[in-house]
């Protein structure tokens, strides 16, 4: 799989988690909250990191402001493995 264009991020990560802040600026403190956080991408309102909690992947994803941004990243996220 390629990376989608909004996120920048494929299906590699393994994460069937995900935190969505809606700041940018709160996903890094958020990730370091995770055990093993690590930068994934950024693009836009998008960034991402991943860390684990309990043996499981989890991302943290912002998705800035509004309904539209909201559905794009969420309907991203879904197409690289994430369901909760």
């Amino acid at each position: 799989m390629e990376k989608l264009y909004h996120i920048q991020l494929d299906d590699s990560h393994g994460a069937r988690y995900a935190i969505m802040p809606g700041d940018p600026g709160r996903v890094e403190l958020i990730a370091k909250l995770l055990d093993e956080p690590r930068f994934l991408a950024s693009n836009r309102e998008y960034t991402s990191w991943i860390g684990s909690l309990e043996g499981e992947n989890v991302l943290v994803t912002s998705h800035g402001i509004g309904g539209p941004s909201t559905a794009i990243a969420v309907e991203e996220l879904y197409r690289t493995g994430v369901r909760n």
